[in-house]
């Protein structure tokens, strides 16, 4: 559509720099008459007048058909210009993310959020970056030939509770006195089950591990997982708890801790088998 709108201009430039060129020179040429010849001594002169005035001594006809012609020449030169600077082309991209709801930016600049359309100008050459609250961000670079269409998964961020550790280290409660093995033993054993399904479990050795539990933070979540280890000190004293908690990057599993859990754990088991059992 803008392609001919500029080529019906560029005609009608053309048509109008005609026109003009015409209308200033036609009345010079319409005015020349041509007198008959006068009888001179030794032969005729012939003599040709623009409005009665001698052909070529009229300073001022010279100038108007100067500035026709510039004109002219002017108009000229917008029309090849038009012709030659094509308008500008615009490519569309539509970006759709899942879930929903994310800021797309465009070199910086907030374009809309997921699903959204916006289109730049050609060449393409711009840095893309999705963003959502809770999500890892997204960045790319958008080329001329990247896809016009962009259909997203966004990856959930690990909870604030997670840290990056290579060994988890262990947190201890002390049993209250007057409180036998055996009962500590169950007590410790019925707390977990509530929660986790168990792998290692022995009161011999007073060790309890559980299974990867994916709901910790109250979703499903493949990509996050914890699990709890409990072991009780050689002479019953003392209960030791360590929480575990695994992050999937995408490539592979990032080790570290869950504070949450951890502090969960620990006040559970003072609760009924610490300090604090004995308050109750």
């Amino acid at each position: 559509m803008i392609k001919k709108i500029y080529k019906r201009l560029s005609i009608i430039s053309v048509i109008v720099a005609i026109l003009l060129l015409f209308n200033w020179i036609s009345p010079v040429f319409a005015s020349v008459s041509i007198q008959p010849e006068s009888p001179r001594e030794g032969g005729y002169t012939p003599v040709n007048t623009f409005n009665s005035v001698t052909l070529g001594t009229n300073d001022s006809s010279a100038e108007l058909t100067a500035a026709a012609i510039t004109v002219g020449i002017v108009l000229l030169v917008i029309w090849l210009a038009s012709v030659s600077t094509p308008p500008p082309s615009y490519t569309e991209y539509t970006f759709v993310t899942v879930p929903p709801g994310a800021t797309v930016e465009v070199n910086g600049k907030v374009v809309g959020k997921t699903p959204c359309k916006f289109s730049l100008r050609n060449p393409v050459q711009a840095k893309i970056a999705v963003k959502k609250e809770g999500y890892r961000k997204i960045q790319a670079t958008l080329t001329p030939s990247a896809p016009t269409k962009w259909q997203i998964v966004l990856k959930q961020n690990p909870p604030d509770s997670f840290v990056k550790t290579v060994e988890p280290g262990w947190e201890s409660v002390e049993i209250a006195e007057g409180v036998e093995y055996d009962k500590a033993w169950a007590s410790v054993v019925d707390l977990l089950v509530k929660r986790f399904d168990i792998e290692v479990l022995s009161k011999e050795n007073g060790y309890i591990r559980t299974a990867w539990l994916y709901t910790w933070t109250g979703e499903l979540r493949k990509d996050y997982r914890v699990r709890a280890t409990i072991k009780f000190s050689q002479d019953r004293s003392k209960v030791e708890v360590k929480s575990e908690a695994n992050y999937y990057t995408g490539k592979n599993w990032m080790i570290g801790s869950d504070t949450a859990l951890l502090e969960t754990l620990k006040a559970d088991i003072t609760r009924t088998v610490g300090q604090m059992a004995n308050k109750s």
